[in-house]
């Protein structure tokens, strides 16, 4: 008989050391042990998400099976794929729908079959001479998870904790500098509640209009990260709560919903989030809050009131976004209709009266994209990543960009001013408004050739002499005057 040991002390020392994703010592009489009481320990892959995760084990070319097995907290068994020498090279199986809790999967290689113990996290054999693969898929995207090649034939445990809400859908992502995201349906009267990716419930949805019952809930000035937004059709306002809990009920509202996001009271974000919901039903939604980083320098693009061109040329139909740099307002958009393009495409931005002197961004994106002030944009969009090239006015911004997906954004600044001018008889090139070796440079240029603007650096003379140069070295030492 297999006495069933105890996970407790053993999921304690999976969270402490989740983050280093070291290998989980084990003591004596601890989790996992070998059928020689041998420790073997095991490798912490990650926090994953409830109902979406699946396991998929090989390819292998060679003809002795590979087998991996599935544990719970106790030890039990809940998923083995064991074969035998008549068994495909490679051995395939998934588990989802998981509760919450530690599980730990088993990899190993055998030219026999394993007995499909339970209790004990036990394998029967292993045959270290024969390399074994792992990989974790993501159920609705086919994304890897986690994989490891060439794992030892003998039997190699790692663990994993479910405690993440499952995502029906891709993530929406969002920009906003900083900004309040709100969350409501103005046609209906949705539960929500937003989560951080810990866990930590963050905001309630409160009752905003009492005609109406309609609800919002709140996330103020969001730094970057992953965030999960839940929505329940019942009328239990406390149905949300923290670690992704939600208290389940008996009665609620068959309905279609959908979701709006709005940044700093702006303009509603429609159809960010929409489905089905059953009675009494809730989903989760996963919301990525960007840092745009810092965005590239374009420089002076035109001066003001002046016709004024942005265009953005890609092999895809982009998005593009013209923002105030100092208030963040939306002066203008072009979104268009989305698709692919096999020849260039270019987006443009026409502004025939150009544009007041100041600072400005412009935001190129691509999939289904809303903007609105705040510097906010909602890109929705599956993962393609797109080239593209960016010309504000006369400039063409400095390189060839490109877009990781199509929930990613880019952002370019530039300035609309008057053309800098001379700040002094010594200042010959530009840069205008600095003084240096380059003017030093184009001074000597000039008094050897001559020129007349030279000569007269010391007086009306048709003729350069020292006294310009002695006038030259003066004005150069003076610098630019204070403006």
């Amino acid at each position: 008989m297999i006495r069933r040991r105890s996970l407790a002390p053993v999921a304690a020392a999976a969270v402490a050391t989740a983050a280093a994703a070291q290998p989980v010592a084990s003591s004596a009489g601890a989790f996992p042990q070998d059928p020689g009481n041998v420790d073997v320990g095991s490798t912490f892959i990650g926090r994953l998400e409830r109902g979406v995760q699946t396991l998929v084990q090989g390819p292998s070319a060679a003809s002795s099976h590979i087998g991996f097995r599935v544990f719970d907290a106790d030890g039990d068994v809940i998923l083995p794929r064991d074969g035998g020498p008549s068994s495909s090279p490679s051995t395939n199986g998934g588990v989802n729908n998981l509760a919450d809790g530690t599980y730990f999967i088993a990899t190993y290689r055998d030219t026999s079959r394993a007995a499909a113990d339970s209790g004990d996290y036990r394998i029967n054999r292993g045959n270290a001479s024969l390399p074994v693969n792992l990989t974790l898929l993501n159920i609705l995207t086919s994304v890897p998870i986690f994989s490891r090649t060439n794992l030892p034939g003998t039997p190699t445990y790692f663990h994993f904790i479910i405690d993440r809400p499952s995502i029906s859908r891709q993530p929406v992502a969002v920009t906003t500098r900083p900004g309040t995201i709100r969350f409501s349906n103005p046609d209906s009267f949705e539960i929500y509640a937003v989560y951080n990716r810990s866990g930590g419930l963050l905001s309630r949805s409160r009752i905003v209009n009492e005609e109406t019952d309609r609800q919002e809930a709140v996330l103020a000035d969001p730094s970057a990260g992953s965030y999960f937004v839940g929505v329940t059709s019942s009328t239990l306002e406390e149905r949300f709560f923290p670690g992704f809990r939600v208290n389940p009920v008996a009665f609620g509202f068959a309905r279609n919903y959908r979701i709006d996001i709005r940044s700093n009271g702006g303009a509603a974000v429609s159809n960010a989030f929409s489905g089905t919901l059953t009675n009494a039903g809730f989903e989760f939604f996963q919301l990525d809050v960007r840092d745009e980083g810092t965005p590239v320098d374009v420089g002076r693009a035109a001066s003001p009131g002046t016709n004024l061109r942005l265009r953005v040329d890609a092999l895809f139909v982009p998005r593009l976004a013209l923002f105030n740099a100092d208030t963040g307002e939306l002066i203008s958009e072009e979104t268009g209709d989305g698709g692919f393009n096999p020849f260039t495409v270019s987006r443009v931005i026409d502004l025939p009266s150009g544009l007041p002197a100041g600072n400005y961004e412009l935001a190129v994106a691509s999939g289904s994209v809303s903007f609105d002030d705040g510097f906010f944009s909602l890109v929705d969009g599956t993962p393609q990543g797109e080239e593209y090239s960016v010309i504000v006015g006369d400039v063409t911004a400095p390189g060839t960009f490109f877009l990781e997906s199509r929930n990613d954004l880019d952002f370019f600044a530039f300035t609309i001013a008057e053309p800098p001018t001379p700040c002094s008889p010594a200042d010959l090139v530009e840069p205008f408004g600095v003084i240096s070796q380059a003017d030093v440079d184009e001074f000597v240029s000039l008094f050897f050739a001559n020129d007349p603007g030279v000569a007269a650096l010391a007086g009306p003379t048709d003729i350069v002499s020292q006294a310009d140069v002695s006038a030259f070295v003066g004005l150069f030492f003076a610098g630019c005057p204070s403006r």
